[in-house]
């Protein structure tokens, strides 16, 4: 999630908190707690430095992609609609 939508490990933490899909991506349900920015952080480069991480991300996106899911890069964007 960090990576698709260039989150800092901050923004991961409130994001999964705050939206069901990043949860639900997350294997985490309504009663689990969301692992702090510090945990994910020390996870992530946990990954590097096992020279993990880009294997990883890129049996993640295999994945999505048999199952018809494209996964690209992107921004949360908080968009609303004006009167000009």
């Amino acid at each position: 999630l960090r990576t698709w939508y260039g989150l800092s490990d901050g923004e991961v933490e409130d994001q999964v908190n705050d939206r069901l899909s990043f949860s639900r991506f997350a294997g985490l349900g309504m009663e689990d707690i969301v692992p702090d920015s510090t945990t994910v952080c020390r996870f992530r480069n946990i990954l590097v430095e096992a020279d993990l991480y880009d294997t990883l991300l890129e049996e993640f996106n295999r994945q999505l992609e048999a199952k018809g899911i494209i996964v690209k890069r992107g921004a949360i964007v908080d968009a609303s609609i004006t009167n000009t």
